[in-house]
């Protein structure tokens, strides 16, 4: 597409202020981005010395195709020819009609802003609708589509037959069904032998022997054929080989006429027996053993909140959905389907983890024995992961994520890899997977996420028949693969909207006496929750369910019913959000029922104990201990009453919390408490070091607390390095804990540096003074036990002696400024790269550093400060190659220049230094497109430089400004 002239697209709309002129240019601006688009726009084209009436007249005449945004005032002034808008309909409306004369298409979009605002003259096109500023992305990529003449869907393959009623599957596993009892097996009549589509044939069969002692045939016949000619030719072929067959198995892709081919075999004079069995009855009955056809217990949950599930589409159609996503789920899954998988996306608290065990119970009710569900679930690794474990991990298949899975569970009876692909294909293992983006996570490089997702559409494209379920908290981590692709069918959890929250509230306490009343009484106490859901309504069902269960004890138990929302009285740190509160409101209550003698913050310190050091399951006996530890005597009469929290679920010998995210929502309230206690305790360490990422909530939690808290925050982590730096000082320290101190050291930085949102040169004189270091940047300073990982901003290091210290993944770090700095006994790992800032010196690492991947990068710079002219003068030919053709300069337009993508002063963006520098000029303006030439003064030099490689003093001084 490079070489092809780019669509040229003009956007006409109107001034209906400030917002919506910042909205058109934002789309413009992402228009404009792609290679293939040449925008034009007022607020790029138009300045105070433009021809305004010029411009819209040119742009409406020489756009290949019109984007018209409407609004309501645009619709108003089109149709009233009034202002800009009314010259440009004008000029537009000339144009459609002309276009349209015949049946032809006009080529003029309507990007649609408010509903109704389509002008007259363009009510009979179809449009783009950007209503919803949450869909914005969907609508921009049909947008693009349709710029591109791509929106129209494909017209599928022939794939299908009448006569045969099923999809054309690419079958390729017939050997290996037979490898799975048979491992002394020939291929008596092997599948090219077997196939014939010639002359209107649909004939394709395999015959094999196997012995196991004595000897057995099975004849495979293929997907997409016509029995009657395959079993034909198959008699043909035994008769001619006189092949002896008194018994047969006839496996086939699925049920048929077993009289046909006893009567085909029959009419052809052979006296054969045949047992007739699809791949999947055959795999299934006689080839796996029961203990794994049978599906792993799954726990379920009394209260599931089954909601509606939206069915992802691209903007040029309306969003189905399903009222019911474990109905819609099951159904899917159970069935022959086109796609081969379904993915479920939604935020934390929306019932990801319960709908997947409910899913899996309803499969297993449903399919009763003739299938099997097995369940993988993030949080098993999570819970679970240890260096050992991972030392051979590499996912590339749906197979390897089962393995892992075995391995956690410490699994007994666990299917090889044919059995459990041949099982899969078939469809007698259904696989629910729950957090796959949690698997990427975690397992980073480990888990080729392309490859694995191609496994799911690999093992569908054999029979149809597999199915897979997913879910994951969002779509960022899998945008760069096309799931349409693979087959992978999207869907969104969305919470609960006004309609289904009442259809929910009716049908749970449909049941009590006066079940109208009721339901009335607790919509009212459901409605205080609205203004702390979205624009649409929308609350989490973790909330519906929670306020349910309490509300149905007490109803249960013939109590008042009594449910408060407030946080006036709170007496520990938090967010006071919608999550907040809810947990808030909970203890409280359970406080006054039980008349238990806890404050509300002693039951938060509690769990978020529990998290830190347990995790989201511990032994019950853990919290009788812990209670034993603050409150002796009591500790019997606190234990039964606190492991009946709602918050909490007791399973045998191990509680858990009741939700996902209540782990990582306690571990948040107790980093936000260690810090303004300045706690460097060895569980503050620990919860500290474990942190992960910006976007995982026990982070953002904290990040949001202190951003309005700053300078807590600094006097609290100066505080911590300090004790930190002590600890590290001492001799005695094991390297494991030194190792989890650096780590905390990191996570507190990047908190600090998170919350804060400094600038480079603010966080840098934050960094100096937490430290206990002369603010100032102009001072010299020596530094110790600084340790950063990942993404962390950029820093000064200017006039400053790091000692000791370690960077980790530290992609910024060659960015930062380092003006006379110096590095001792300090290790980098991962931070190198080839763009370094032009401070960077190789001569500021001690001998002392481990410099890792550094090392590169050193010697990369150290070398290409010897080869950078000559990669100035290489790129500055090639760029001046553009205006020279033949024996004579020409002018050129900028898409057929030869910008540079290794010298910055000859790349596309700096293309104005160029102009400014005198070495190039406008020589002209067509249409859309201006034209350049090399200015006449230097084109003699130019001359020179192409034909004799000789740089004169004009082109020594370009090299020399190109090179700065």
């Amino acid at each position: 597409m490079k070489n092809m002239k780019p669509i040229n697209v003009f956007i006409s709309y109107s001034w209906d202020g400030e917002d919506h002129r910042a909205w058109v240019q934002k789309l413009a601006n992402d228009l404009d981005q792609f290679q293939e688009l040449h925008v034009t726009f007022d607020m790029f084209d138009l300045d105070n010395f433009s021809d305004k009436n010029l411009f819209m007249e040119r742009s409406v005449k020489d756009a290949d195709i019109i984007v018209v945004v409407t609004t309501e005032i645009y619709r108003q002034k089109a149709d009233n020819r009034t202002g800009g808008v009314g010259i440009e309909t004008y000029l537009t409306a000339i144009r459609h009609w002309e276009e349209s004369e015949g049946g032809g298409p006009s080529k003029i979009l309507v990007a649609s802003r408010e509903k109704y605002s389509t002008p007259f003259y363009l009510k009979g096109k179809f449009r783009i609708d950007f209503h919803d500023d949450d869909l914005y992305q969907k609508s921009l990529s049909f947008l693009l589509k349709s710029l591109t003449k791509t929106s129209k869907a494909a017209r599928p393959e022939k794939n299908k037959s009448i006569e045969q009623g099923s999809q054309n599957y690419t079958f390729t596993r017939a050997e290996d069904i037979l490898k799975l009892n048979y491992s002394k097996r020939t291929a008596i009549i092997d599948s090219a032998a077997g196939t014939d589509y010639s002359v209107g044939n649909r004939i394709k069969f395999e015959l094999w022997e196997a012995k196991n002692p004595f000897s057995s045939y099975f004849l495979i016949l293929y997907p997409n054929i016509t029995i009657g000619q395959t079993i034909g030719r198959f008699c043909e072929i035994v008769k001619e080989k006189n092949i002896k067959i008194k018994e047969l198995v006839l496996l086939r892709p699925s049920k048929g006429d077993e009289s046909l081919v006893q009567r085909t075999i029959q009419k052809n004079s052979l006296d054969i027996r045949v047992a007739e069995l699809t791949y999947s009855e055959f795999v299934w009955e006689y080839c796996i053993d029961e203990s794994l056809r049978t599906s792993s217990l799954v726990r379920a949950n009394k209260f599931y909140t089954d909601q509606t599930i939206l069915h992802m589409k691209d903007a040029s159609g309306e969003v189905a959905k399903s009222d019911s996503a474990i109905t819609y789920l099951v159904d899917k899954l159970s069935s022959e389907s086109v796609s081969s998988g379904q993915l479920v996306i939604a935020t934390g608290g929306m019932g990801k983890s319960t709908l997947c065990h409910e899913v899996a119970i309803a499969l297993n009710k449903k399919l009763d024995g003739g299938s099997s569900v097995i369940l993988i679930k993030a949080e098993s690794l999570r819970n679970n992961l240890s260096t050992e474990l991972l030392s051979n991990i590499e996912i590339k298949s749906v197979y390897d994520l089962y393995e892992l899975y075995t391995q956690i569970g410490k699994m007994e009876a666990v299917y090889d890899r044919n059995q459990f692909e041949l099982c899969l294909l078939c469809g007698r293992i259904i696989i629910v997977i729950d957090g796959l983006d949690e698997f990427v996570s975690i397992l980073q490089e480990r888990f080729d996420l392309s490859a694995f997702l191609t496994s799911i559409h690999e093992s569908h494209q054999q029979m149809g028949r597999s199915q897979v379920l997913l879910t994951s908290r969002n779509m960022a981590f899998i945008e760069s693969i096309a799931l349409d692709e693979v087959g992978i069918h999207c869907h969104e959890l969305l919470g609960f909207d006004e309609s289904s929250r009442e259809k929910y509230i009716r049908k749970r306490f449909g049941r009590y006496h006066k079940a109208e009343e009721v339901a009335e009484m607790f919509d009212k106490y459901i409605q205080q929750m609205e203004k702390f859901g979205d624009k649409h309504k929308r609350i989490v069902p973790f909330f519906i369910d929670i306020i349910s269960t309490i509300f149905e004890e007490q109803l249960e138990n013939s109590e008042k019913v009594s449910f408060e929302i407030a946080s006036e009285d709170k007496d520990y740190a938090c967010n006071s959000t919608l999550t907040d509160l809810m947990i808030f409101s909970v203890l409280r209550r359970e406080k006054t029922r039980h008349d238990i003698e806890l404050e509300t913050k002693e039951f938060i310190d509690l769990f978020s104990e529990l998290a830190v050091e347990y995790g989201e399951s511990m032994p019950v006996e853990k919290l009788r201990e812990k209670l034993m530890i603050y409150f002796d005597d009591s500790a019997d009469t606190l234990f039964s009453k606190v492991v009946v929290n709602p918050l909490l679920v007791q399973d045998g010998d191990i509680l858990r919390f009741r939700y996902h995210f209540l782990n990582d929502y306690f571990k948040s309230l107790y980093v936000i408490a260690g810090i303004l206690r300045a706690s460097f305790s060895k569980d503050m360490i620990q919860c500290l070091a474990s942190s992960k990422s910006a976007d995982h909530q026990s982070v953002s939690e904290v990040v949001n607390y202190f951003c309005r808290r700053m300078n807590e925050f600094h006097s609290s982590a100066k505080e911590m390095i300090r004790l930190a730096r002590s600890v590290l000082a001492r001799k005695e320290v094991e390297p494991k804990e030194i190792e989890s101190i650096k780590k905390a050291i990191g996570s507190l930085l990047s908190l600090y540096a998170k919350s804060g949102q400094f600038s480079r040169k603010d966080l840098s004189r934050k960094i100096r003074d937490i430290y206990q270091l002369a603010p100032d940047l102009e001072t010299t300073g020596k530094l110790e036990s600084l340790f950063i990982y990942g993404d962390f901003p950029s820093l000064d290091f200017s006039n400053m002696q790091v000692w000791n210290s370690g960077f980790f993944s530290y992609e910024n770090f060659l960015t930062s400024k380092f003006t006379d700095s110096k590095f001792y006994y300090s290790e980098f790992s991962s931070t190198g790269g080839t763009y370094a800032s032009e401070s960077f010196d190789p001569k500021m690492f001690d001998s002392t550093c481990k410099l890792g991947d550094l090392n590169e990068t050193v010697a990369y710079i150290t070398g290409s400060a010897k080869s950078n002219k000559a990669l100035c003068e290489s790129e500055l030919k090639r760029f001046l190659r553009s205006f020279y053709k033949g024996s004579s300069f020409v002018d050129q337009k900028m898409i057929y220049m030869t910008f540079s993508d290794r010298v910055e002063k000859l790349g596309k963006r700096n293309f104005n230094l160029l102009l400014k520098y005198g070495l190039l000029e406008v020589l002209v303006e067509k249409n859309v497109d201006k034209f350049y030439v090399i200015t006449s003064g230097y084109q003699d030099s130019v001359f020179r430089f192409l034909t004799d490689n000789f740089a004169d003093g004009k082109i020594r001084s370009l090299i020399d400004y190109i090179k700065s």
